[in-house]
């Protein structure tokens, strides 16, 4: 009887799988006396994957920092030849009567400015350099952001993981047992080299500012709340197809926009798919939840349109990473670092004038 007691209990000892084995089971190796995840190869990939990633944004983020910069200049000259055109237009008024050379001499400067103010503002709006570095940038920006995110949630998945396994009773006897045969303790990880990434992938998403915005869905489309120049709260219809911020005249009047006959005349889409002409102007800040934009370009509708929709458009979007998640519904909005804000000018119409004979 004896005999066999102790043969059952070999055999059950048998059966038992060693603490290694034990720990394997969990997902778990062996590497320089710390049991690390096997998912931490994982995210050191991803890590690794990052790097041209990263560099990639940054050389963008330079590029357009510079085209802020030269397009910064290039608006400011366009003030300054604005201005001369004011100053002209004031001189010609007080030109005496029959002086035609005064006349003509100021008449031929202000076309010249004339052409020069109209010729700044096709560059500034079509030339395909400044879109191709607007469209690099937003490109890489998007991916980085992705894969910041792609990388957090690997770090964060890794870390819930431990622990588990931290508060896991067979994990806990599997390492007393191993120890007891092990020349020099180990220890449940993570490991060293995932600390010490830890610090820098902190130090990465610390730029990235990402929050989430409540929609409210009214009519089948998504409605969200917009703080227009730090007073005027409005509900808005957001519209990522939409290629600028939409307002009808009584929100832009709340907002202290006075469109006159010397802003410029654009063609708009407004809600229900009419093209209509608009007004554009500049919104001086457009929050959203957490996230502000100064300087905002606006489309203002005409006073007659006063059943008209607000749009949420690109003018304030573009600035962002976002992504609309139709559960909640909820808008998903980052950004990286201090991102240069664009300044942009409200173009004004200037009429020209003729030479007289």
């Amino acid at each position: 009887m004896i005999a066999v007691l102790l043969a059952l209990c070999a055999t059950l000892a048998a059966e038992e799988p060693a603490p290694e084995k034990k720990l394997q089971g969990k997902g778990l190796s062996l590497a320089q006396q710390t049991w690390v995840l096997d998912d931490e190869k994982e995210f050191d990939d991803k890590f690794d994957e990052l790097r041209p990633i990263q560099k990639q944004f940054r050389d963008a983020e330079r590029s357009q920092e510079r085209l802020n910069i030269q397009q910064a200049e290039f608006k400011d000259n366009g003030r300054q030849l604005k201005d001369r055109y004011d100053q002209l237009s004031a001189m010609l008024d007080r030109v005496p009567e029959g002086d035609v050379d005064a006349h003509n001499r100021i008449v031929r400067e202000m076309n010249q400015i004339s052409s020069r103010l109209g010729k700044q503002q096709f560059e500034g709006n079509e030339d395909p350099a400044v879109q191709k570095i607007r469209s690099a940038y937003q490109k890489a920006r998007v991916k980085y952001v992705d894969a910041v995110r792609e990388l957090q949630a690997t770090y964060e998945g890794i870390n819930k993981h431990y622990a588990e396994l931290s508060a896991d009773s067979e994990v806990t006897a599997a390492l007393e047992a191993f120890n007891k045969d092990a020349d020099k303790p180990t220890a449940l990880g993570p490991s060293r080299s995932f600390k010490s990434r830890e610090k820098e992938l902190l130090r990465v998403a610390s730029r990235i500012q990402s929050g989430e915005i409540k929609l409210r869905k009214e009519g089948g489309v998504n409605i969200v709340d917009v703080l227009l120049n730090g007073d005027v709260h409005e509900s808005f219809i957001l519209d990522t197809g939409a290629s600028i911020i939409c307002l009808p005249f009584g929100i832009a009047r709340k907002a202290g926009l006075e469109p006159t006959e010397e802003d410029q005349t654009i063609r708009i889409t407004i809600a229900n798919g009419e093209t209509i002409n608009g007004k554009l102007m500049m919104l001086e800040s457009v929050r959203v939840g957490d996230f502000e934009v100064e300087n905002v370009a606006c489309a203002v509708l005409p006073e007659e349109f006063k059943g008209a929709d607000a749009l949420l458009g690109n003018s304030f979007l573009k600035h962002f990473n976002h992504q609309i998640d139709p559960d909640g519904p909820t808008l998903l909005l980052s950004k990286v670092g201090e991102e240069a804000k664009e300044k942009e000018a409200s173009p004004r119409k200037k009429k020209s004038s003729r030479t007289k004979n």
